[in-house]
């Protein structure tokens, strides 16, 4: 019987996490990294189900998957007004501009994704915490790859 791998062997913790944009469809080479990066919501795609029962001999529900939906996605930066990607990426969100993301895992998982941006706030200030920005978005393309 084989050994089950020890999951202290694979497992990551989120640090180390990178965070890149550029104008839409840039490579990663070309991308300017969002450093000051502290939440990036769930990253992925599900869709749903439609419902295909027939009238003929169907006495149970039937189901096919349905196109995946953009997911909602909310990043979050610590408000560093003297990091100049970190502003030229809000400058893009108050334009309602579309960007490429690419998000660089520690456990070597990469996701490349295409989002529209949807402005940016000043998240609630909180005594004891950092001034933090947060821009939401929508995901309209994903790709994973490895590193």
């Amino acid at each position: 019987m084989e050994k089950p791998t020890d999951p202290a062997k694979f497992a990551r913790l989120g640090d180390g996490t990178r965070v890149y944009f550029g104008p839409l469809g840039a490579e990663r080479a070309d991308m300017k990294l969002l450093e000051n990066a502290n939440s990036i919501g769930e990253t992925g795609q599900t869709g749903g189900f439609v419902e295909l029962d027939r009238l003929i001999d169907d006495d149970q529900k039937k189901y096919m998957a349905d196109i995946p939906d953009a997911p909602d996605k909310e990043f979050a930066f610590i408000d560093a007004t003297d990091d100049t990607a970190q502003e030229e990426f809000l400058d893009k969100a108050t334009k309602r501009e579309p960007v490429t993301m690419v998000i660089e895992f520690p456990n070597g998982r990469v996701a490349t994704m295409d989002l529209a941006l949807a402005g940016w706030k000043l998240r609630a200030i909180e005594k004891g915490k950092p001034l933090m920005v947060v821009v939401p978005s929508k995901q309209n393309s994903l790709a994973w790859s490895k590193q």
